[in-house]
């Protein structure tokens, strides 16, 4: 119940206001952040345990920047970056083994996307639109993934 009224609350926020932060600890934990149609909007989430499933969908804003970090085993992290007219950031750091991460940036000015990765068995894949792109992927670990599609 905690963890629902913390999304919700979250949810809440980022509706009337700017920046945004989700923070869980535990296992199969969820931090959603959404923003759309602001000026510059920076959404952090971060979580420590077990299963989670962290997400930021970013959309329709001047300057967008989404930071996720996981710490922990099987964890799910997803940033979404669409329609931004200006500097678009998204920076995923996970820390563990099995987690996924997935960065999708379409339609913004500058698009930079960072994943890092810390463990075995981790994937990540990133997917660029748009001009003036750049994307870097690190990880350090054996039978790690990872993808990075420019278009």
């Amino acid at each position: 119940m905690k963890l629902t009224l913390s999304a919700l609350a979250l949810g809440l926020a980022l509706a009337v206001s700017g920046p945004a932060m989700a923070d869980n600890n535990g296992w199969d934990g969820g931090g959603y952040n959404h923003s759309h149609s602001n000026d510059n909007q920076d959404a952090t989430v971060y979580q420590n345990g077990n299963a989670n499933d962290a997400g930021i969908t970013q959309t329709l804003n001047e300057d967008a920047t989404a930071s996720i970090s996981q710490y922990g085993s099987s964890n799910y992290a997803r940033t979404t970056q669409a329609n931004n007219d200006g500097d678009v950031n998204a920076k995923t750091y996970q820390n563990g083994y099995a987690n996924v991460a997935s960065i999708n940036q379409h339609n913004g000015r500058e698009l930079f996307a960072t994943a890092n990765q810390v463990g075995s068995y981790n994937h990540v894949a990133i997917d660029q639109t748009n001009s003036n792109q750049a994307a870097t992927s690190n990880q350090f670990g054996s039978g790690n993934y990872s993808s990075i599609t420019q278009k």
